[in-house]
């Protein structure tokens, strides 16, 4: 791209600001932290689910990455469709339910929009 561009490589990974559609001057975050800790994530609990999100609740973000822990025989609220995307091979728009039908809890990441929490 740098070739194509006539630009060193070296000023695609620039810190600092960029400018936005309208020529403003946005300041980028500095870092960005996704983490397997297991203290610290903001959980949620339904019945025998548990929401752990995987990131920040930033006011202009809209995927929320989750990790959803299903419980032995644990199932997740009726079936429902919603607006929005999800990471998960169905589309939104059919509803649809999680149930665990195993003997061990079971970990699915979930990428959704718009937001449940």
């Amino acid at each position: 791209m740098a070739v194509a561009l006539n630009r060193p490589v070296a000023e695609f990974f620039v810190d600092g600001d960029a400018l936005t559609s309208d020529g403003e001057t946005a300041s980028l975050p500095r870092h960005f932290t996704l983490t397997r800790a297991t203290s610290g994530a903001t959980k949620y609990v339904s019945g025998q689910v548990t929401y752990r999100m995987l990131s920040d609740r930033g006011p202009s973000l809209v995927l929320e990455p989750m990790l959803v822990n299903i419980a032995p025989g644990g199932r997740s609220e009726e079936a429902y469709a919603h607006a929005g995307e999800e990471f998960v091979h169905l589309r939104s728009s059919v509803p649809h339910s999680m149930y665990n039908d195993t003997d061990q809890v079971t970990t699915v990441v979930s990428v959704v929009t718009p937001r449940l929490f």
